[in-house]
């Protein structure tokens, strides 16, 4: 079925649907959006806090010089710290997208449609 031969009722019950599901779906996104940023926050707290410690026993051992413990920590946080930079900036992008859907979607509403659904309601049926 496409939309283009779908009958007047068929199009006002898409519509009507859309219309029901618009303010749970905004916010169902807003609040993904907020539980990914805390989520995102957490993970690099944590994986910051893992990485911090791991690194300070590894400067700790006695064995190597300090000079090469120096290189092989900055080496390490700036693999980790790229590695993970890039896959927080897609993570966020992502929150980011959630966020604004979920704002978009509770705060605008979508006149148009409001205003077929209310003409459609008055008018008369027709037999």
């Amino acid at each position: 079925m496409t939309l283009f031969k779908l009958t007047d009722g068929q199009v006002i019950e898409r519509v009507r649907k859309a219309q029901r599901i618009r303010r749970p779906l905004g916010a169902f996104f807003l609040c993904a959006g907020l539980i990914g940023a805390a989520l995102l926050g957490y993970w690099m707290h944590y994986l910051y806090a893992q990485l911090h410690t791991m690194l300070n026993e590894l400067v700790a051992t006695p064995h190597p010089t300090t000079q090469q413990m120096d290189k092989a920590m900055h080496e390490t946080q700036f693999a980790v710290g790229f590695n993970f930079g890039f896959l927080a900036a897609i993570v966020w992008i992502s929150i980011v997208q959630f966020l604004g859907l979920g704002v978009g979607w509770l705060l605008f509403r979508n006149r148009k449609d409001r205003l077929l659904l209310q003409c459609w309601d008055r008018q008369p049926p027709t037999p």
